[in-house]
């Protein structure tokens, strides 16, 4: 498997959305090093008001579970407002009863 092409990987940004800190660096640290453009955010409600007023080309790395706004909110309300970015759920810790929310 080969990496993006790092001219094509600066035309993207990634919307990181977790909020625990070394996750989000971690993650950044990662994605900056193939070319990605970075934002970050630390719970659904402070990613939600940056979708709404950036109307650029992204994808959505969400943590699951985050106070204020879980990545579950988040994507309904992202898009139940009509976008239609990728959104990628990320989690360390899987919650069974909570499987059949994953879409």
């Amino acid at each position: 498997m080969s990496l993006p092409d790092k001219k094509l990987c600066f035309l993207l940004t990634v919307l990181i959305v977790d909020d625990h800190p070394i996750n989000r660096s971690l993650l950044a640290d990662q994605l900056k090093s193939i070319g990605f453009n970075i934002v970050l955010a630390e719970d659904g409600l402070i990613a939600l008001d940056y979708v709404r007023q950036n109307n650029i080309d992204f994808i959505v790395l969400t943590d699951v579970n985050m106070p204020n706004l879980d990545g579950y909110g988040l994507t309904k309300l992202i898009r139940e407002e009509g976008y239609a970015i990728p959104i990628v759920a990320l989690t360390a810790l899987m919650l069974w009863q909570k499987k059949s929310s994953v879409v």
